[in-house]
């Protein structure tokens, strides 16, 4: 299925930096890059899972003595230039409350199909062709999670848009009952793997979620 995939660890440097638009970006060229995205309607309304995020976000910056607001300062702008350790653990703390929140399984859900699966599998390997590493993944319910090395320098733009659009399309052809309109939200979360240890504990994250059908999990090799 999936070619063997060459861990790199990752320490960000000023050789880092690349230019598109005559604006600097941190090149991820051939670093492995955890993603997570979802089915448009598998969180619930806007108001309430910002406050939700707030509200996690204030007891983080409490229990880490941090006198910062999040509802009133940018907070993540602030510990990048203070602490950028401290600036990624504030990120994950929004990614854990929607992790939360697809646990309990709101809207369609309809990934927990075998038909589904199916689909959005086909969707990612395809990905390969286009010079990208698939690593581990699951589909769940009604989000996925992915270890990927892209293709380039590492820009996930393009790859994203490619799988979610074959994805939409394979999913539209399986004929399934019930699919949100637009299927997918519009952003995804992504984080770059830094060392062994973190990918082992997001391989060991990806493996501990409970699968809805056959082939929701596909462990990755690698080298």
């Amino acid at each position: 299925m999936s070619t063997p995939l060459t861990f790199r660890p990752y320490q960000p440097s000023a050789s880092d930096i690349v230019y598109r638009d005559k604006l600097p970006h941190r090149s991820r060229k051939g670093r492995t890059i955890f993603i997570t995205w979802r089915l448009s309607d598998s969180l619930p309304p806007l108001a309430v899972l910002e406050e939700s995020i707030r509200q996690a976000q204030g007891r983080w910056l409490a229990k880490e003595n941090l006198h910062l607001c999040p509802w009133s300062q940018d907070v993540e702008k602030i510990l990048k230039h203070q602490d950028p350790e401290k600036q990624l653990a504030y990120r994950r703390v929004s990614f854990r409350v929607r992790e939360q929140f697809a646990a309990k399984k709101l809207g369609s859900c309809v990934l927990g199909q075998q038909a589904a699966v199916e689909a959005l599998r086909q969707a990612i390997f395809e990905e390969e062709k286009w010079g990208s590493g698939i690593g581990d993944l699951v589909v769940c319910y009604n989000h996925v999670h992915l270890l990927m090395v892209p293709d380039g320098e590492g820009d996930l733009q393009q790859p994203m848009q490619r799988i979610k659009g074959r994805a939409s399309r394979y999913l539209g052809l399986a004929g399934l009952v019930n699919l949100p309109k637009p299927i997918w939200q519009r952003s995804w979360f992504d984080h770059v793997v830094r060392n062994q240890h973190k990918l082992a504990r997001i391989r060991k994250y990806i493996a501990d979620h409970p699968v809805p059908c056959r082939d929701a999990y596909y462990k990755g090799v690698w080298t």
